[in-house]
């Protein structure tokens, strides 16, 4: 599906060009013009499905089709895999990005994901943006039961998604009973992957209890 979207692009673009080149346009315009549409068509979608979609269903056929790509692996396992496959793809990407953001990021879920709070503390204490390093502290304080330093964290967090991600995750732990409708609005809240990540997430969570949001 991939190839085949590539080739319908360049096809485009030739007839693009040829359209260009027949109204009296100078080639080097026609040439910038249409590479300038080849990249677009290219690289726009992929970063719109990723970034900004609501789709859920077109988010899970861009995840899958990428499924391969670490960073993609990861909310695939999320959505069809066991909690070790899950485990797994988190540390392929700690294999893979070496970046100092992705490495504590991704450590401290992974932290989380084993039942390892105080770690996932340590991990999340590093992380250089503010509003992950404050929502990654939330999500291990509310796994170690520290429900009121998490609640602390979460009223400084400005994305409506995190801010509702952590009052889901905290109910949960509650057994109170807005779980289901705080869950959704974190949700609602969310676009791209992220979004994904979150529906597929706590679906599992209701369901056994893991936590890998």
């Amino acid at each position: 599906m991939h190839l085949l979207r590539l080739v319908i692009i360049f096809l485009f673009a030739i007839l693009m060009s040829s359209i260009l080149i027949a109204t009296g346009m100078p080639r080097l315009m026609v040439f910038f013009i249409v590479i300038t549409f080849y990249v677009l068509a290219g690289v726009a979608p992929p970063i719109y499905i990723t970034y900004f979609s609501k789709s859920l269903k077109r988010i899970d056929r861009f995840v899958k089709s990428n499924r391969r790509k670490p960073l993609f692996g990861y909310p695939y396992q999320i959505a069809y895999g066991s909690d070790e496959q899950i485990q797994q793809a988190l540390q392929r990407i700690l294999a893979r990005h070496r970046q100092p953001e992705l490495q504590q990021t991704y450590k401290a879920l992974l932290a989380i994901t084993q039942d390892q709070p105080g770690v996932a503390l340590q991990y999340a204490e590093q992380i250089q943006r503010e509003s992950l390093r404050t929502y990654y502290l939330a999500h291990a304080a509310v796994n170690s039961g520290d429900y009121d330093y998490a609640t602390e964290l979460m009223e400084q967090l400005k994305e409506p998604w995190m801010r509702s991600a952590i009052r889901a995750l905290i109910a949960f732990e509650t057994n109170d009973p807005q779980f289901d409708r705080l869950a959704e609005d974190s949700i609602a809240a969310a676009r791209g992957v992220q979004k994904y990540t979150l529906f597929h997430a706590f679906r599992r969570l209701k369901k056994s209890g893991s936590k890998q949001t």
